[in-house]
């Protein structure tokens, strides 16, 4: 996946606690599905948060939260880079 600079712009601006566990998480679900296999959001969602909330030692709920949070600020970004506001 190439990732657009105006993106990571809005990552950088994320505390350090939320640009690793963001960038954990979107590194490893992209290895999950560069296997080529169809990725099963219902299976492999809660293997990933699980995974997250290992490595980072905070609760799969917070690793989600974190995720869905970024998410919607970078679709936020895409939306008014792209004048669809």
């Amino acid at each position: 996946m190439k990732i657009n600079s105006g993106t990571e712009n809005v990552i950088d601006g994320l505390s350090q606690h939320e640009k690793d566990v963001y960038r954990f998480m979107r590194d490893e679900y992209e290895r999950t599905v560069s296997y080529g296999d169809a990725y099963d959001a219902k299976v492999q969602d809660p293997q990933l948060t699980a995974l997250v909330s290992r490595e980072f030692n905070i609760s799969a709920d917070e690793a989600r939260n974190i995720y869905m949070d970024v998410e919607s600020k970078i679709a936020d970004f895409r939306r008014k880079q792209s004048g669809k506001v």
